[in-house]
């Protein structure tokens, strides 16, 4: 049995302190955990090892994420109440890209309004789609993108992309 690692190091027994560690000792012991885990599969234990599968995944978006949103930033979203339900998600998503239209609309005040409306429909729903797609490649990754996970994006994508339609429509040359 491998002893627990806390988000700063192992936690030693009797000792109500964690000792630091290096992500690499980090990564060997999560490394033993999973070897671990593989064993007890095998043997009849498929709970830890989606447990430990799990928390490889969130350990890896963690990663990722340290740079912008700091330390711990996956338990941080989960702890705030937001509602990550594709429909909120999307909404969110959508709001934030068509955010940027009356900013690009300045820019181009010499150009057909139509012409306008169409570079940054393209340049937007561009994006999205490639953040879709690297998101996608993440989590298939971590092999995590299956079952609620995959229908979830599924979903979220599709409802971002009928949320940009009717920003376009919205937003067609007899509206600006």
């Amino acid at each position: 049995m491998t002893t627990p690692i806390t988000s700063t190091g192992v936690k030693i027994a009797d000792s109500p302190h964690p000792q630091p560690l290096s992500v690499q000792t980090q990564r060997m012991e999560l490394n033993t955990q999973i070897v671990s885990a593989s064993a007890e599969f095998q043997s009849g234990a498929a709970g830890q090892l989606q447990a430990l599968l799990f928390r490889s995944a969130i350990e890896k978006l963690n990663e990722l994420l340290l740079p912008e949103l700091g330390g711990n930033a996956v338990q941080q979203a989960a702890d705030s109440g937001i509602d990550f339900s594709p429909e909120a998600t999307a909404e969110r998503i959508v709001g934030f890209a068509t955010g940027f239209f009356p900013a690009f609309l300045d820019t181009r005040s010499n150009e057909d309004p139509q012409a306008a409306l169409d570079e940054f429909m393209q340049i937007i729903r561009d994006a999205i789609e490639q953040g879709f797609s690297e998101a996608r490649e993440i989590l298939d990754g971590l092999s995590v993108l299956e079952g609620d996970i995959a229908a979830n994006i599924d979903t979220t994508f599709e409802l971002v992309l009928e949320g940009l339609e009717r920003f376009e429509i919205e937003m067609a040359p007899e509206d600006l």
